[in-house]
């Protein structure tokens, strides 16, 4: 499959053929990694390389085409898919360790913590979605693993709230006993 023609690959991978999938990334991914790279700013540079981001890409597109969602005709649709989802991961990673700065403060001793495992431990490709997994496993209540996730993507507690059901003090509070179980396993050997 390595070398059947880029047209090939289009129509196996429209078909959910995730080893064609596979060939097509690799075979591009100089190009993706490039432009990866021209999207990355300084600070985004500083926490997530290149790799991370195309590792990301990967697991996507493998989830797009597994669940049969590609509609791309040609090479050209193929490639912009894979463009968007580039931006998408940088713009996610990006947008955690925003929110965590901007909704704790400079001073807080649990964005603190997450920023040092950002800058010593995220090189691994696959570290930021098992870190943010396992946090959510330490999680008793289906509702305290939703406030975690929507929280790091960025939503308020308002919409949280509207979503779970619940007051958005509810919300607030819950996200103060997330982060202090959170803190604790960043702060015990297990995660260090």
């Amino acid at each position: 499959m390595a070398d059947a023609p880029i047209e090939r690959l289009v129509e196996l991978i429209a078909q959910g053929n995730r080893d064609a999938a596979a060939v097509l990334v690799t075979k591009y991914e100089p190009m993706i990694r490039r432009r990866i790279r021209a999207r990355l700013g300084g600070e985004t540079r500083r926490l997530f390389d290149s790799q991370d981001v195309f590792s990301t890409v990967c697991r996507r597109f493998d989830r797009f085409v597994d669940g049969r969602r590609v509609r791309a005709a040609t090479p050209g649709d193929l490639l912009s898919l894979l463009s968007r989802i580039a931006q998408t991961s940088v713009l996610d990673k990006q947008r955690m360790v925003t929110r965590l700065d901007r909704l704790e403060g400079e001073d807080s001793e649990f964005a603190t913590l997450v920023r040092r495992r950002v800058d010593r431990e995220w090189a691994d490709p696959t570290a930021f979605e098992v870190d943010v997994k396992r946090w959510a496993s330490l999680l008793d209540s289906p509702q305290d693993r939703t406030i975690l996730f929507r929280h790091l993507a960025g939503r308020s507690f308002e919409q949280v709230a509207r979503e779970l059901g619940i007051s958005p003090e509810l919300a607030r509070k819950r996200w103060q006993l997330i982060r202090a179980r959170l803190r604790k396993e960043l702060t015990s050997g297990s995660s260090e």
